[in-house]
């Protein structure tokens, strides 16, 4: 099922982003700073790893995940916040 615009709140552990496999996607940090990972099943990425930083007011418009994650078969994205103890928000559209 696709996400429209849908906003989504990230703390210290990842927040899938994608509700359903994807190939695109529409995003936009809105608060606070992210970083951003892809992977290749529904799985959440290590605790530990860092991703596409992406700082508030930033995002991509209509990026394809070949794009983003060259050399990867990624269907889901991923967020979670940069800075501990603080909730980040981010819109997200894909299809």
């Amino acid at each position: 099922m696709a996400q429209d615009q849908a906003y989504i709140e990230v703390g210290a552990s990842w927040v899938q982003l994608t509700n359903a496999d994807a190939t695109a996607v529409t995003l936009q940090c809105v608060t606070g700073v992210v970083y951003i990972r892809g992977t290749v099943t529904a799985s959440a990425p290590s605790a530990a790893l860092r991703g596409i930083l992406v700082e508030d007011g930033d995002g991509f418009v209509g990026a394809s995940f070949a794009t983003l994650f060259p050399g990867a078969a990624v269907t889901r994205l991923w967020a979670r916040s940069v800075r501990t103890g603080i909730t980040a928000g981010v819109v997200v559209s894909h299809g």
